[in-house]
């Protein structure tokens, strides 16, 4: 698997967005979906529990879909990551190390995230992207996800890309 290093790899993140909408009952992230502005374009990346996670490039962060039933938003905003959080851009991805995982000795890996690290090989950023749901913030906060996740897995894989290999 390399989703997150062939959509990342030698990219520089300037920010990244959730997806918010508002409905009659207050305000709703979509949990399911992130924008990644980047030096070569606009991303959006989905998470799937039927297909896995995948990216679409977009024209702009306007350009954005949003997947489920929310015909009842009267209002659709993006918020930034970095707000509140340890994230700082722009990030050079000198390295992505991605992590997937099988819960059984047959079942093919199932990708869980990946690990973004800088130029100098450290750890600047996690991503999330397991079942229905995209997360994003420090690499240690997707390790203790994958930490959990190992109670149910018979192997957890790393791969490490770097931009010097």
């Amino acid at each position: 698997m390399r989703l997150f290093s062939e959509n990342l790899l030698g990219r520089t993140i300037k920010d990244a967005f959730v997806v918010v909408v508002t409905v009659a009952e207050g305000d709703l992230v979509l949990c399911d979906t992130l924008i990644l502005v980047t030096d070569r374009g606009v991303l959006q990346l989905f998470a799937d529990v039927h297909t896995g996670p995948r990216f679409e490039t977009i024209r702009s962060v306007n350009d954005f879909t949003i997947e489920g039933d929310y015909d009842d938003r009267t209002k659709t905003v993006l918020r930034s990551v970095s707000d509140g959080a340890a994230l700082q851009f722009p990030l050079f991805v000198g390295v992505v190390c991605e992590i997937s995982r099988s819960t059984h000795a047959d079942d093919p890996k199932e990708l869980v995230g990946a690990l973004l690290g800088d130029e100098s090989n450290r750890i600047r950023m996690g991503i999330g992207a397991h079942l229905d749901d995209v997360e994003v913030g420090s690499g240690m906060k997707l390790w203790e996800h994958v930490l959990e996740l190992m109670t149910t897995s018979v192997a957890v894989r790393v791969e490490k890309f770097s931009v010097i290999d």
